[in-house]
């Protein structure tokens, strides 16, 4: 029953996150916008990881499901391995 409620509350806690996110300002860039930051960025990499960098269009798709959706759906960011 407690483990239930964990993950009821878990759901309703991710429910909000989503719902912020969604009405802060950087939540509401225009996909044509943000696969352009994503272009601009995309030979970047940033320190973490298992082999110390990681690109940073990886951690693009972290940010939000939004952001995610919009990285994923543009080809030109992953058409390097």
């Amino acid at each position: 029953l407690i483990d239930a409620k964990i993950l009821a509350l878990k759901a309703q806690l991710r429910d909000l996150f989503q719902e912020r996110n969604a009405v802060a300002p950087v939540g509401r860039m225009l996909p044509e916008l943000l696969v352009q930051v994503f272009s601009y960025l995309r030979r970047e990499w940033s320190v973490g990881g298992e082999n110390g960098k990681v690109p940073l269009t990886l951690k693009f798709t972290h940010v939000s499901r939004h952001w995610r959706a919009v990285a994923l759906n543009c080809p030109a960011l992953w058409n390097e391995i």
